[in-house]
């Protein structure tokens, strides 16, 4: 689970603007580096609820990537 910056380019006949967001997302690694993305959300605690449902099923353990150092929970 990592914060992040979403983007979108909005166009109209001669001008163009670039909108970002902050999201955190919510990422699946398997078979060392290959990743699926799972869930993105604004909302840090709604985050955390659903990663920790996903690592109760699949039995895993979540990285908090959210600040600049990372911490395993």
């Amino acid at each position: 689970m990592f914060s992040t910056t979403e983007s979108a380019k909005v166009r109209a006949l001669t001008a163009e603007a670039t909108i970002k967001n902050d999201i955190i997302v919510l990422n699946l690694f398997y078979n060392g580096n290959h990743r699926i993305k799972a869930y993105a959300t604004k909302d840090k605690e709604d985050a955390f609820k659903v990663a920790k449902q996903i690592a109760k099923i699949l039995k895993i353990d979540i990285l908090d990537a959210t600040k600049a150092e990372s911490k395993w929970i």
